[in-house]
C-alpha cells in the first residue's frame, strides 16, 4: 500500500512539474507578446480615448476567454473554436477604433513581427 501511494505521489509531482513548466512557458510567451503590444501601441500614437477603449475591449475579451477556458461543459475543440471567434471579434472591435493610418501601421508591424519570428 505504501509503495502504491509513493508511486502515485511521484506521478502527481511529475505531472504537476510538467504543468508548472507549461505555465512558465506560456507566461514567457505572454510577456513577449505584451511587450510587442506595448511597442505597437506607442508607435500608433493612440489618443487617450482610443487607449481607454482598447483597454476595455481587451479586458472584456480576457474575461470572456477565461470563462470559456473554465467552462467544463465544453470540449477542448469547442473551446478552441469559441476562443478563435472571440479573437476575431476582439480584432474587429479594435480595428473599428483605429484610424485608417493606425490600422495600416498595425498591419505592417504584424507583417514585420511574423517575418522576424519565422511566421509564428
Amino acid at each position: 500500500m505504501l509503495v502504491v501511494t509513493s508511486i502515485a505521489n511521484a506521478q502527481n509531482d511529475s505531472t504537476r512539474h510538467k504543468k508548472d513548466k507549461g505555465i512558465s512557458n506560456n507566461m514567457d510567451s505572454t510577456k513577449k507578446a505584451n511587450s510587442k503590444n506595448k511597442e505597437l501601441v506607442k508607435s500608433l500614437d493612440l489618443s487617450s480615448n482610443q487607449k481607454k477603449s482598447l483597454d476595455s475591449i481587451h479586458a472584456e475579451a480576457h474575461k470572456q476567454r477565461n470563462a470559456i477556458e473554465n467552462d467544463k461543459s465544453l470540449t477542448d475543440a469547442q473551446k478552441q473554436e469559441k476562443i478563435k471567434a472571440l479573437k476575431q471579434q476582439e480584432r474587429s472591435k479594435m480595428n473599428a477604433i483605429l484610424t485608417p493610418e493606425q490600422r495600416e501601421k498595425a498591419k505592417q508591424a504584424k507583417k514585420e513581427s511574423k517575418g522576424s519570428s519565422g511566421g509564428q
